[in-house]
């Protein structure tokens, strides 16, 4: 196992420097490792595996002197801390209501940027242009108005068909509330 996370950390170094290369100021992962409830495996399991791993590529990334980021689908409260403290700079969430906002502004807690959109499992597939906006102004006001930073994302992904009105509610609340936090 060791001489394969050793090969996947090599290799993710010189796609690192190839970033570096070409004026890249962030490499960002995108990983699974829960499901709506919790973890697929143990927090022991996965401090003990995937931490060590976490950092020595995150160590590399900022040494090159650029910013980390990281998806994580699912509940991962549990490593957020961890994550951070490996030196995660970005948090690309796409569940901010499956996390709750309040644990998400409570871990990041100013030292870690979020980006996220409209949830993407509930309010952007079942919701109301109101239930967005709501949304919106929520994540931009609890997220926004720290030291870590918000950065909201609107998408629409091609596997799923979100109603178009959602998708322009997005638009139209981040726009207004970026401009209120201030």
């Amino acid at each position: 196992m060791k001489y394969l996370f050793d090969g996947i950390i090599n290799y993710h170094m010189e796609l690192v420097k190839r970033w570096k290369k070409v004026g890249a100021h962030m490499v960002s992962y995108f990983d699974e490792f829960a499901h709506q409830k919790g973890l697929l495996f143990s927090p022991k399991l996965w401090r003990e595996h995937f931490k060590p791993f976490y950092k020595k590529i995150f160590s590399f990334i900022h040494e090159q002197g650029m910013y980390t980021g990281c998806g994580l689908d699912g509940m991962t409260l549990e490593i957020l801390p961890d994550m951070k403290e490996v030196g995660l700079d970005v948090l690309d969430c796409r569940q901010p209501t499956l996390m709750g906002i309040d644990n998400l502004a409570t871990i990041c807690d100013g030292k870690l940027c979020v980006k996220s959109s409209i949830d993407m499992q509930t309010t952007l597939a079942m919701g109301k242009p109101k239930d967005i906006f709501r949304e919106a102004e929520e994540l931009t006001r609890k997220l926004g108005g720290r030291g870590g930073g918000f950065i909201a994302l609107v998408f629409k992904w091609a596997i799923l068909e979100y109603p178009e009105e959602n998708i322009r509610a997005s638009v139209e609340a981040f726009n207004l509330y970026r401009k209120e936090i201030k």
